[in-house]
């Protein structure tokens, strides 16, 4: 098998470099600190998981899994990393090989939640997507994915506060007003009272945290 090179800029040339990208690095650190807060834990407990929209993941330090592990927070069997890799870069065989541990899987996100929902236990899932928060089908997808969440899931959703396309820059309550209609059952979920701002190259971002208060706030001295 050819080794990948994740420096290799002819090799990958189209998918952004979020392992290298500082704002994205702070936004988990914030994701991190926020689960922490509401749970009382420092790490995920052994059954249950993490799930996101992976991106490529070098073992360096920028990277998604790298960062998480290194702060305590999971370890590398509990990461479960999906991408669609619209443009056939090799992401998913190239993660495998980085991080054999890890679960990764090609193919559209709700999809392979849907046929591997048998092991989708997640304790945090990162949505980080590419819309709007006045996005529909930006808003249906984060709701059918609260949907299908066990108690006790908290969820980061990073969503667009602005159009990187314009100078056009949205309200951040909107994503909240349009996610009720979308949820079974909306007063399950707790959204809390602020989002994390920051900037991914020209485009505006906002980091919301969802959570279900259904569970009782757990300390670090109770078994994980």
């Amino acid at each position: 098998m050819q080794k990948l090179n994740p420096f290799d800029k002819h090799q990958f040339s189209t998918q952004p470099k979020y392992y290298s990208n500082a704002s994205k690095s702070r936004a988990r650190k914030q994701v991190v600190a926020a689960y922490r807060g509401i749970t009382g834990r420092t790490s995920i407990p052994e059954n249950r998981n993490y799930w996101t929209l992976c991106n490529r993941q070098p073992n360096t330090d920028g990277a998604e899994i790298v960062q998480l592990v290194k702060c305590g927070l999971l370890q590398k069997k509990q990461f479960h990393g999906i991408d669609y890799d619209l443009k056939g870069e090799g992401i998913i065989p190239f993660n495998k090989q980085q991080h054999p541990e890890a679960y990764w899987f090609e193919g559209e996100w709700l999809d392979v939640i849907e046929q591997n929902y048998e092991i989708f236990k997640p304790a945090l899932v990162y949505f980080d997507s590419t819309r709007t928060v006045v996005s529909v089908g930006g808003c249906v997808r984060l709701a059918r994915t609260m949907n299908m969440c066990p108690a006790g899931t908290v969820i980061a959703a990073n969503i667009m506060l602005s159009d990187g396309h314009s100078s056009r820059r949205f309200d951040p309550n909107l994503l909240i007003e349009n996610l009720g209609p979308h949820l079974r059952s909306p007063k399950a979920w707790t959204v809390t009272d602020r989002y994390y701002a920051y900037k991914a190259s020209q485009t505006e971002m906002a980091t919301y945290i969802f959570f279900n208060p259904s569970f009782e706030k757990e300390t670090d001295n109770v078994e994980k």
